[in-house]
């Protein structure tokens, strides 16, 4: 009898100074799925730049710089396109007439 019970003891006392790996491997699981949205949440969101006033004057210069190289090729191309699109806006303006005309002319008590 003095044998069973050292065997018990042995056995428990293993378990207490080893925890088990699956217990070990859930709670690493469990934190995990905890901490993700708290970390997602706090991740979202522009970080917050702060420029120097010389930081920004370099900024407008490399801005107006690339728009005065573009503006030349936006106004040819515009000026290209001015009288397609004139002449679509026009053809739309008639086909907007034509279809109130049809629509008034049903409606109209002479053609009953």
């Amino acid at each position: 009898m003095a044998q069973k019970n050292t065997t018990y003891n042995t056995s428990l006392k293993r378990s207490i100074e080893q925890p088990s790996t699956d217990r070990f491997v859930f709670s690493r699981v469990v934190f995990s799925l905890l901490l993700l949205p708290y970390l997602s949440f706090f991740s979202c969101g522009e970080p917050e730049i702060k420029l120097t006033r010389a930081d920004r004057r370099t900024i407008d210069t490399l801005v107006n710089y690339q728009l005065d190289s573009i503006s030349p090729i936006l106004d040819s191309i515009c000026l290209a396109d001015k009288t397609t699109f004139i002449q679509r806006a026009a053809d739309s303006i008639m086909l907007e007439r034509k279809k109130r005309e049809e629509r008034l002319r049903l409606k109209s008590p002479t053609n009953k």
